[in-house]
């Protein structure tokens, strides 16, 4: 069940950036992108506190809203134990050769 989604918004420029840079090496023929493939990735945490502590760890400029963490402590109340916490991104990744010298 989705109970809502991590804000990761702080993150877009970054992104932003690093496509206009890939684009630019591209146009520029000094890269060529040979393949493109994209995958979900799935981490997995038995609690909402160990979820919270690792998003803290790992994803600092993430923020987890209060009402998705409300949300998640209802279902994870309400499906009883053996519940556990998911999050899911979307991976792109891309295979790149290089043309220049």
């Amino acid at each position: 069940m989705v109970t809502g989604h991590v804000d990761e918004s702080e993150d877009v420029a970054d992104d932003r950036a690093a496509d206009a840079a890939l684009a630019a090496v591209e146009r520029e023929g000094l890269f060529a992108r040979e393949r493109d493939g994209a995958f979900d990735f799935s981490w997995y945490w038995d609690s909402l506190g160990e979820a919270q502590a690792h998003i803290a760890e790992k994803w600092p400029e993430a923020r987890v809203p209060e009402e998705v963490l409300a949300e998640t402590q209802r279902q994870m109340a309400r499906a009883g134990g053996g519940a556990r916490v998911r999050a899911t991104a979307r991976v792109v990744i891309s295979r790149w050769r290089r043309l220049g010298p």
